[in-house]
């Protein structure tokens, strides 16, 4: 199959994270990724051999130029990534360990460049050119005027362009500031209808859309199809996790028009956890333009993301050779 070209809008951010598990109140050494929602999709996409591009603002500094090579070592296009500004958000995260969770602090994300940029139209359009898909993430709407506002016209853009547009709830309470849940919920309304493929959870129709209360059912098969109909949704996709027994699972969903399917449950062993929803996302992605079933889509990108727990940081990067050989075989030791 040819290679699709993939398009995602969204931050990059710097991420300090704790050596050996140690809390920071124990340890002087750290390791330092560039990371963001974005970027680690299209890490996901590219590792699956297809074409990806990142639209976003970067400091225009020696930080801003690490972070472009990191993005070029991805194998993600950095044409589009434009710099200005002076400040990248951060946050820093202590792994968790056994029944510790682990935890993450976000460092001034409002001032970063990417929050501050702005984009014109022709900016906008020459992006989505030689595009197929475009992924924009929930964190937009919420981080500042400017990145909300890019990502309502990029989005409609697209869409009346013919472009795929995937979109990720993102949903992240602590980030709206100043606003209450009927202000965040109508940015969620405004930008759904463009979407084809939703990154999601039940959590979000319930506690951000409120879907339960205008069908009076809080049973996921009725959530989902209530909201699939009510925004032209093609897909609602995401990841359901269980503890028993003290392990680990996870399992995949696809709800499409052909009805809900489920993944295999799959035992979780946990490296790294943050970016493996990225990581779902990537699969997801690349089913959708390779035109597979509703069956394998779900299985592939479950498997992504259940190998991207048994990896260090946060963007994706197992092939489809191991994420296929993981599908057949999970409990093979060493390939030869």
């Amino acid at each position: 199959m040819a290679k699709k070209r993939v398009l995602a809008f969204g931050e990059v951010m710097l991420r300090i994270a704790m050596d050996n598990y140690q809390l920071l109140e124990q340890t002087k050494d750290a390791r330092l990724n560039f990371t963001g929602t974005g970027l680690n999709v299209l890490s996901g996409v590219s590792h699956f051999g297809h074409e990806t591009s990142l639209l976003t603002q970067l400091p225009d500094n020696r930080l801003g130029e690490a972070a472009k090579a990191e993005i070029r070592k991805l194998g993600i296009f950095d044409d589009l990534v434009k710099q200005g500004g002076q400040h990248m958000g951060i946050y820093i995260l202590e792994q968790g360990f056994g029944n510790r969770p682990a935890e993450v602090t976000y460092l001034d994300r409002i001032h970063s460049s990417f929050a501050i940029s702005q984009w014109t139209t022709i900016e906008i359009d020459n992006a989505l050119e030689n595009h197929d898909l475009i992924h924009i993430c929930g964190i937009s709407l919420i981080l500042t005027e400017e990145t909300r506002e890019a990502a309502f016209r990029l989005a409609e853009q697209a869409k009346q362009s013919g472009k795929l547009v995937c979109f990720d709830f993102n949903y992240r309470p602590s980030l709206n500031k100043g606003h209450d849940r009927q202000w965040l919920r109508e940015q969620y309304q405004r930008i759904l209808p463009f979407a084809d493929i939703v990154i999601g959870s039940k959590r979000d129709l319930i506690e951000l859309l409120e879907v339960d209360r205008e069908i009076g059912s809080d049973r996921f098969e009725d959530l989902s199809q209530a909201f699939m109909e009510d925004y032209g949704i093609d897909y609602f996709v995401g990841t359901l996790r269980k503890n028993r027994d003290n392990q680990r699972y996870l399992t995949g969903f696809v709800y499409s028009q052909d009805g809900l399917a489920y993944s295999k449950e799959y035992p979780l062993f946990v490296l790294d956890r943050v970016g493996t929803g990225d990581a779902f996302a990537a699969g997801i992605i690349v089913a959708v333009l390779e035109g597979e079933p509703v069956s394998k889509m779900v299985e592939f990108a479950t498997a992504s993301s259940v190998l991207a727990h048994t990896t260090l940081g946060d963007s994706p990067i197992v092939t489809r050779k191991q994420v296929e050989l993981f599908i057949d075989n999970q409990i093979i030791d060493i390939v030869r």
